[in-house]
């Protein structure tokens, strides 16, 4: 079993039209990552992904998507994330096979090769993907990262961040529509600004 890493640092170290470098540092190991804008955005997908185990996690369920992929041309990262108790188990892979011409999904990389794995308590790790998200709201702005992110049509995900914020919503008696309010979503984005 891995030891639990203390400390992590995401951070986007490039950003432009249709690409993006990602950095993610676990206590002192650091390995980078420049994905294509033909896969997920890696920022955005972590925000997402995360967000998604906190759903999990409240309704004690493991229903959500818990992999991410990031295109590298000709090649792919795959990102595999188990909770259990508090605790993430981060498994990142490579595939060297030119995924441009397949329907790329877990099941059919073949023999991918397993680069890292770590393990870190949730907590830590979802507070490196706010403090990244922030950050970069702060240099880009909503519109102006999508408009980095081959366009915008992979947008950063807004309702992903604020539920990662604390961001609730209600539903109506049978639990088919929700509610949010806007004055609170505002209030929680001017909260990290």
């Amino acid at each position: 079993m891995a030891e639990v890493v203390q400390r992590i640092d995401i951070k986007v170290v490039g950003f432009g039209n249709g690409w993006q470098t990602i950095r993610l540092t676990f206590d002192d190991t650091a390995v980078g990552f420049l994905a294509s804008y033909i896969g997920e955005c890696p920022l955005s997908s972590l925000i997402t992904l995360v967000a998604n185990i906190d759903d999990d996690i409240q309704s004690g369920e493991t229903s959500s998507r818990r992999h991410i992929e990031w295109f590298q041309e000709p090649g792919a990262l795959q990102i595999i994330v188990s909770n259990d108790n508090g605790i993430d188990e981060i498994i990142i892979k490579k595939t060297f096979k030119d995924v441009m011409d397949m329907d790329f999904t877990v099941e059919e990389i073949e023999n991918p090769d397993e680069l890292y794995h770590f393990q870190v308590q949730h907590e830590t790790l979802r507070n490196a993907v706010i403090a990244e998200a922030t950050s970069m709201l702060k240099e880009f702005g909503i519109a102006g990262y999508n408009e980095n992110w081959n366009d915008g049509p992979d947008n950063f995900p807004v309702a992903a961040f604020l539920r990662l914020l604390g961001n609730k919503t209600t539903s109506d008696e049978e639990g088919d529509i929700y509610f949010s309010r806007l004055d609170e979503e505002i209030n929680l984005l001017k909260s990290i600004l």
